[in-house]
């Protein structure tokens, strides 16, 4: 293997003067992602990927962000220039149907089926030993 593989350079947004890495690491995905369980509608949980993925994928600061609201990031373009730059953003939402998907939903259950299954053979045993 080559010893000197270097990462993608991330790529300038020369229109406004921002900088957007390439990729998004799996660590921030799910960070992402999680951020998410706790909002209900469309557009929060809109706003809140598009915000993160600003933050995670630009050079712009936090402070930089919050200057504005989501509406001048995305009426000016910024946002969807940034999505189109980076090559996984197909991921996020991956993670997300995965995180939202029956699959995973079954899985949490039979982890918890056990102790589920415990507790209800203990109800059982102290019902029956009360007669």
């Amino acid at each position: 293997m080559k010893e000197n593989i270097k990462a993608f350079e991330s790529v300038e947004l020369e229109d406004y003067g921002i900088r957007v890495n390439r990729y998004l690491t799996y660590s921030q995905i799910q960070s992402i992602v999680d951020g998410l369980k706790k909002l209900d509608s469309w557009a929060e949980r809109q706003q809140s990927i598009d915000m993160c993925v600003l933050y995670f994928a630009t050079d712009l600061t936090k402070e930089e962000i919050e200057a504005h609201d989501h509406d001048y990031w995305l009426q000016t373009g910024i946002i969807e220039e940034v999505y189109d730059m980076i090559e996984n953003i197909s991921q996020l939402y991956d993670a997300i149907k995965y995180e939202e998907s029956l699959q995973k939903s079954i899985t949490q259950i039979a982890r918890e089926l056990p102790r589920f299954s415990n507790k209800v053979d203990e109800v059982m045993k102290n019902a029956s030993s009360k007669k």
